[in-house]
């Protein structure tokens, strides 16, 4: 219905929703209904997320599947092709920075609808959808690899958008968020320039979240101080007496209470950042855990992935996981590279730990191939001599068009 209004294929998911799935965002923000489409995306990788999480074929069958196909198909009709630089864009849209609506090539919503993409192309395979053929999953292929990331390569950053000028203040985290939660791969450097570039033109009374995202950053590139001062940053200014929940602004500024995206983007900091749990297709991994400022232990009761149940107790060096369950019989569990038994009430020491997927991740002959992005359309073997077919027939039928008009 929201695809329908707007003029786009496929499903979108409204801004703000309630009982009947359609927007019902206040007259106040206009510009979020209008710009910020990466809510559908957003959904998508939310799914594809438990799905890592619970290898839950069924539920992708009878849940997912459609939800990525379609929403994929919303894509395919949002983007536009640039002949100039043999990529798709993704024009009048807005990231997570509400200061800069209408923007192209928003960094945060190229990678995101990259991901959608790719989900739905493997779920579309997986499920042998009627809608989304062959034919169409290589064009989602083709648009998803084919999307523009823009990167300054002198000062080896990501800009926000198309034309951003280093300096330009903006609201919040938006492409550091290719750092995490993303995981859009790129260079050491890439990491670090683009949080120190973004960090110091981020409001400072800007929504609580995006100071945990930066908190998480930091110590992926093992920045203590900074990842310290992040992580003080991301609860104390935004907690409000008597309950200490969170504010959506920081400084005593009024904004929304009870705001649960603060309190979750804190969260993630503390499991996702210092206790070093990342979730993968194949894998959960613990790496790099450490202790929270200015304490002793950290102590996680509960971490489920695929069935097996574990705590994680976080030291000065190590930490400790202890097996609750077993979960599913295709796992095994890797500490200090060294394989251990999954087994009720057995305890490991370590640094670095994941339980890791044994069998080959090809379901029916359907594999979700990685996100990447920029690959310019005549670099796509499998795919570019489609589209250039699909050209010279558009650019036929035009010549046609002017030689019936001319005879």
């Amino acid at each position: 219905m929201n695809a329908m209004k707007n003029e786009f294929d496929g499903i979108q998911f409204p801004w703000e929703s309630a009982f009947s799935g359609t927007e019902v965002t206040p007259d106040c923000c206009p510009e979020v209904v209008d710009y910020q489409h990466h809510i559908t995306a957003d959904i998508v990788f939310a799914a594809r997320q438990y799905f890592y999480a619970t290898g839950n074929l069924d539920w992708l069958r009878t849940q997912v599947c459609r939800l990525a196909a379609d929403s994929s198909l919303f894509w395919l009709s949002r983007v536009v092709y640039n002949n100039a630089t043999d990529l798709y864009e993704i024009r009048n849209a807005m990231g997570p920075d509400e200061d800069h609506p209408n923007v192209s090539n928003n960094a945060f919503t190229n990678v995101m609808a990259a991901h959608n993409l790719f989900f739905g192309e493997f779920a579309s395979c997986y499920c042998r959808d009627n809608v989304v053929n062959e034919s169409l999953r290589k064009e989602l292929l083709m648009v998803a690899r084919g999307l523009t990331l823009l990167y300054d390569a002198e000062g080896d950053f990501h800009p926000q958008f198309e034309g951003y000028q280093t300096g330009t203040p903006i609201k919040q985290a938006d492409t550091v968020l290719l750092i995490y939660p993303l995981q859009y791969p790129m260079n050491v450097s890439t990491k670090a320039n683009n949080l120190l570039k973004y960090s110091q033109v981020t409001r400072e009374n800007g929504p609580a979240m995006t100071w945990a995202i930066h908190t998480i950053g930091h110590l992926e590139l093992n920045q203590l101080q900074e990842a310290g001062a992040m992580f003080d940053k991301s609860y104390r200014q935004y907690l409000r007496a008597p309950f200490n929940v969170w504010s959506e602004n920081g400084n005593n500024e009024p904004g929304a209470g009870n705001f649960i995206t603060g309190a979750g983007g804190f969260l993630q900091s503390i499991i996702n950042g210092y206790a070093g749990v990342r979730l993968h297709q194949d894998r959960l991994e613990i790496k790099n855990a450490r202790l929270t400022p200015n304490t002793g232990t950290l102590h996680l009761p509960t971490i489920e992935y695929r069935g097996v149940q574990f705590s994680l107790t976080v030291r000065t060096n190590a930490f400790t996981i202890k097996i609750k369950t077993t979960g599913q019989p295709d796992l095994k569990l890797m500490v200090e590279e060294k394989e251990q038994p999954i087994c009720v009430d057995c305890e490991y020491n370590g640094t670095i730990a994941s339980i890791q997927v044994t069998t080959d991740q090809i379901f029916e002959g359907c594999r979700l191939k990685p996100t990447t992005l920029g690959v310019k359309i005549a670099d796509q073997t499998d795919t570019a001599p489609a589209l250039r077919t699909t050209s010279m027939a558009f650019l036929s039928l035009i010549v046609c068009f002017l030689l019936s008009k001319m005879f």
